[in-house]
């Protein structure tokens, strides 16, 4: 269940992780965008209200902060990539 302990999952939810930063630049290459900070700073923001639905939702605790998966990066790149169009 989501409680006051989805605050700091927010938080923590980032692209650190090498291989979620290299789903990024796959997908990505797929579709010659060029990710630049400010596109990372919005693909991160994605990715965490991505992840917050799925724990309200009861897919995913609280306590499964590194749940990133290359689907999820897929998604919040597409998103990104039909934004921009």
């Amino acid at each position: 269940m989501c409680d006051s302990t989805t605050a700091p999952l927010r938080d923590e939810i980032g692209l650190p992780f090498a291989p979620v930063e290299r789903a990024i630049e796959a997908v990505a290459a797929q579709h010659n965008f060029r990710v630049t900070k400010p596109a990372g700073d919005l693909i991160n923001a994605l990715l965490s209200e991505f992840i917050l639905q799925l724990c309200h939702q009861g897919s995913v605790s609280a306590s499964k902060k590194r749940v990133v998966n290359e689907v999820h990066v897929r998604t919040a790149l597409e998103t990104l990539y039909a934004a921009r169009l």
